[in-house]
This record gives structure tokens, sequence and C-alpha cells, in this order.
């Protein structure tokens, strides 16, 4: 057999190498069903969670909550109750696991008259004394599912959240993603992997029909 023919031989092996694998990855994407096909449509996808909010350095001060929450509750014993609902709830942002901070505002919004502020007060204390026990990664899911939670129908607020409320619970979802230990770690880019650069099953075929293409053109030549 001729050097040229070996190399024609070789060629069209490859080719035809080539040719059958991607025939085989047509087939197998031709397989998969659609995601929009009725098999699929009929089942629920629930949406993507809200990504936990990432505050400014400094967002969180306990010493400053306390500072906070004591003002309020000299300016509520004054009599001075809207000071002292903004300063409790200054204080409950400052450090959302600050449980008497959530009780003074509930305490400020009462005497007010407020019942909504109170509900929706008493509903935030009630759950970071919950998850007072839970690690931070609880809580923080825990808030998260809170903030996700649909907007209420027109004219039945107890099937949602108010506004007022998810913002709370997102500001108390970042403030516990903080406090994770492992936050960073989990919330840090995934390093290079090997396969993220490696060739293709194509390629590798093919190089390995033009190694093998090559070896019968050595033999021949010799």
């Amino acid at each position: 057999m001729s050097v040229w023919r070996t190399v024609s031989v070789a060629v069209a092996a490859a080719a035809l190498l080539t040719a059958c694998a991607s025939s085989s990855d047509d087939d197998e994407v031709k397989a998969k069903p659609s995601r929009t096909s009725s098999s699929t449509s009929r089942h629920h996808e629930s949406p993507a969670p809200t990504p936990v909010e990432q505050l400014p350095a400094g967002s969180f001060d306990q010493a400053k909550a306390r500072a906070e929450l004591a003002q309020a509750q000299a300016l509520r014993q004054g009599g001075d109750d809207a000071s002292a609902r903004a300063y409790a709830e200054a204080a409950a942002d400052h450090w959302p696991a600050l449980q008497e901070a959530w009780a003074e505002l509930q305490a400020a919004c009462h005497a007010q008259g407020d019942k909504v502020c109170e509900r929706d007060a008493q509903m935030m204390h009630d759950k970071i004394a919950f998850v007072a026990t839970q690690p931070p990664r609880m809580a923080m899911l825990g808030f998260q599912t809170m903030a996700d939670q649909p907007p209420p129908k027109p004219g039945k607020k107890e099937d949602g959240l108010d506004a007022w409320t998810v913002a709370k619970a997102r500001r108390a979802a970042a403030f516990y993603n903080v406090a994770d230990p492992v936050a960073a770690l989990r919330n840090a880019p995934l390093p290079k992997r090997m396969s993220d650069s490696a060739p293709s099953d194509d390629t590798i075929l093919a190089g390995t029909a033009a190694i093998g293409a090559a070896v019968i053109i050595i033999k021949e030549v010799k």
C-alpha cells in the first residue's frame, strides 16, 4: 500500500469516527425532553430565592443599638411615643438579634394606637426569639423565606407580609448571613476545575484517530 493511499484511508477513518460521535451527541440532545413540553409544564417550579442582601460595612453595631434602645425606653417613659418608636426601630435595624429592641418598638406602636406596626413588630420579635437557639445559617434561611413570600392580595392583608415586614426580614437575613462563620467560604467563587479547560470528547476522538493515522504512515514509510 502506498503512503498516499494510507493517508487517505486514515483521514477517511478519522472523519467517519468524528461524524459518528457528532451524530451520537445529536441523538442524545433530541432524546432529551424539552423544558417546555406538556409533561414538564404540568409540574410547579418554585422561583429562585432572593439573594441575600450585602449591606455595607458598619450596618450592624450592637453598642449603637443598645444606646438607641435605652434612648427609646427613656423617651417612651417621658411620653414621646413617636421619638421612642423611631429610636426603637433604629436599634432593631442596627442589631436585628436584639429582642428588646423589637419589644420596645411593639410597645411604642401600641402606645400610638398603630395596630399594624404593633403586629409586625411582635411578629419580628417572636421570629427573632425563635431563631436565637438556631445556627446563624438556619436563621438566615428562615428570614430569607419570609422575604420571598408573595405580597398580599388586594383587600386580604392576612395572606402575605407587607413591605415593611419584608424589608425587615431581608435585613435580618443579611445580619445572620454575616454572623454565619462559614458564609465567606460558602459565598467565595469556586476554583477553576480541570474539566473547565479539558478538551471535548469529539476533540479527543479526532486526535486519537489522527495519532493512529500517523502510526500507520510511519510503519508504511519504514
